[in-house]
């Protein structure tokens, strides 16, 4: 093993340890000036630290912060990750009204990251990618988080995504753009699952969190079942998202 190899090594937990640490977004020149290293460098390892799953990337306002899975190695409390969302508790409302199954994912740079994953009471096997977490633009939750995002960097987000990717798995920045803004006006994502059209996704977008995280819950089932229940799946899930945050509004009131 050469002296690079271990170098970085530590340099990789040490970065981790800053990230429990501070407990908050970095960016990373904050990242890099805290150490002393190299701003190249450093933001390989991130990008490193990122496609592990360890830290998830802010696209938007180009910032690095801790995953649930960062979480579980250092001992930090998960529930702190997701702030005053109740994105867990929310998750558990909406399996229960719809008996269907329920994800949470966040965008992590041009990915998408699962953090819970709730089966309903039929639950249908989805497909997971072999090759690491889905893309934001091939998923339901990708794309419904994707519109909460400027044009612009919709865009940029799309080509970066054409440059990392085989020919095969190329897209159409323009399809991709036109199906956000559909998105937008509808206040909700419904596709096939992208690996298995016999799968239906819906999805919708939690409130940002103070500190600007946005979670994306989906509910997946048979594409039959989902045919006709757009308007009602969006309803029940949106109607218990205000639920939840007029409870947490009293809640605080109170505290």
């Amino acid at each position: 093993m050469s002296s690079l190899q271990v170098k970085s090594a530590v340099r990789a937990l040490a970065m981790l340890e800053l990230f429990q640490r501070e407990r908050r977004p970095l960016s990373a020149l904050r990242v890099a000036e805290n150490f002393g290293w190299p701003a190249p460098s450093t933001h390989v390892l991130l990008k490193t630290l990122v496609g592990c799953g360890y830290l998830i990337f802010d696209p938007q306002r180009r910032v690095y912060f801790s995953s649930p899975r960062l979480c579980g190695v250092t001992g930090a409390v998960p529930l702190d990750f997701f702030e005053e969302s109740n994105a867990p508790q929310i998750m558990h409302r909406i399996s229960d009204a719809t008996g269907l199954s329920v994800t949470l994912a966040i965008q992590s740079d041009l990915h998408v990251q699962l953090l819970y994953d709730l089966p309903g009471l039929d639950p249908v096997p989805l497909p997971r990618p072999e090759q690491g977490p889905e893309r934001v633009v091939d998923c339901s939750a990708g794309l419904v988080l994707l519109a909460g995002l400027r044009d612009r960097v919709v865009d940029r987000i799309c080509r970066r995504t054409n440059i990392s990717c085989r020919e095969i798995r190329r897209i159409d920045p323009d399809a991709v753009l036109a199906r956000v803004r559909q998105i937008r006006c509808d206040d909700y994502c419904l596709v096939e699952h992208h690996t298995d059209p016999a799968i239906g996704e819906i999805s919708v977008c939690l409130p940002a969190t103070q500190s600007g995280k946005v979670f994306a819950i989906t509910v997946s089932g048979k594409l039959s079942d989902f045919r006709g229940r757009a308007g009602e799946l969006h309803d029940i899930m949106k109607r218990l998202i205000a639920e939840a945050k007029t409870q947490h509004m009293h809640s605080a009131v109170a505290a």
